[in-house]
């Protein structure tokens, strides 16, 4: 069974999203990194981009519009502009 973490993201205005996942993809300014429990610690600037979370096989789509995530303790923060949800994957 994976383990899972926390996901919060944030935007100016509001929490978009807090739950909890077993997998998170991420667009950075240096590429697209895949985040699984106990990743080590992390922060790093986010890209214009889709983000994907997954939990027990189901999975929901974000459109991220730049930002910084911090990856602590089980506990994946993402900071942004702009967050909402997207109907299905864009590649």
């Amino acid at each position: 069974m994976a383990t899972s973490f926390m996901v919060k993201v944030v935007t100016p205005d509001k929490v978009v999203l807090e739950q909890e996942a077993d997998f998170l993809l991420l667009r950075t300014t240096g590429g697209d990194i895949g985040i699984l429990g106990n990743h080590f610690p992390l922060v790093a600037e986010l890209a214009d981009g889709q983000m994907k979370i997954r939990k027990d096989k189901r999975e929901k789509f974000f459109r991220v519009e730049g930002g910084f995530v911090e990856i602590s303790n089980n506990q994946v923060t993402i900071l942004s502009k702009r967050a909402y949800p997207q109907e299905s994957q864009i590649n």
